[in-house]
């Protein structure tokens, strides 16, 4: 059943409830439908089957180009670390779960903005969904997508996201686990639960193996088409990347994450909010 909103007293507790494209659902297994997710596995597969095991002057060209970069891979350090795990054929299993998801969520603007209407989104569809005398987890079906804007400013921390994302493009899924309500004898509702907010993409050059756009990738350096070929050639690989900020959380009815000076913008953590980030 599918919850429309409104107070708690008419509305029938189901196992699904959906705010706008987003709906977020109780049925155990439930697995985010991203077709996003679908193209990019498909276009991962072709692009494999292409890959062959070569050498040549131009990758190593491409390669040493990079490494000119020097000191200016300081300043996009996010977008330094996934163009390296690139280079270093994807290390573990092609699966990146180091991104620091609490940097990007605090120095981008749009990615602070789309975290907490996630945030809010989840602690919303809590209410609705939690069952009182049961433990509940909750599913999000459909994955948030996140474009972040170019920077008006040369290469400052928003450009650096931008370019760690390739193209600035990312999900997110945020789900909640051990979900359980208590009622007050006045009635007052309050809740407890585990959120886990996941970013999610696909790093990958393939849209651009055929691209006529001569400019640089980064400042100076190799074209994005030539860091596809790295991949074509067998001298980078493509990865997944899958990195979590998982929270505990009690709140009552109402309550939400940026009410009261709970969420903090200027800094690096959650201040006296009603998250607390599991290490």
């Amino acid at each position: 059943m599918l919850a429309e909103g409104g107070d708690h007293d008419d509305v029938t507790h189901g196992t699904s409830i959906k705010f706008g494209d987003i709906e977020y659902s109780t049925v155990k297994g439930t697995e985010p439908d991203s077709k996003r997710l679908d193209i990019i596995t498909s276009s991962a597969n072709a692009y494999k089957t292409e890959q062959s095991s070569t050498s040549s002057v131009e990758d190593e060209d491409t390669i040493s180009s990079i490494g000119s970069l020097g000191s200016f891979l300081g300043t996009v350090p996010n977008a330094n670390a996934l163009l390296n795990y690139y280079l270093e054929l994807g290390g573990d299993a092609t699966h990146y779960r180091d991104l620091d998801v609490q940097s990007l969520i605090t120095n981008s603007t749009v990615a602070n903005s789309s975290w907490l209407e996630s945030i809010n989104n989840i602690l919303r569809a809590s209410e609705y969904l939690a069952v009182e005398g049961k433990t509940v987890n909750i599913d999000q079906t459909t994955e948030t997508q996140v474009q972040l804007s170019k920077s008006t400013g040369l290469w400052n921390k928003n450009r650096d996201w931008y370019l760690a994302f390739i193209d600035g493009f990312y999900y997110t899924d945020t789900d909640v686990d051990n979900l359980t309500v208590t009622v007050a004898e006045d009635g007052t509702r309050t809740y407890s639960a585990t959120i886990v907010y996941t970013v999610i993409d696909y790093y990958s050059f393939y849209d651009y193996r055929n691209s006529e756009d001569t400019s640089s990738f980064l400042l100076w350096g190799p074209t994005r088409k030539e860091l596809a070929q790295l991949h074509l050639d067998g001298n980078a690989l493509d990865f997944l990347i899958e990195s979590q900020l998982t929270y505990t959380v009690e709140w009552t009815d109402g309550e939400r994450v940026g009410q009261d000076e709970l969420y903090d913008r200027t800094t690096e953590s959650v201040n006296e909010s009603i998250l607390t980030v599991v290490e």
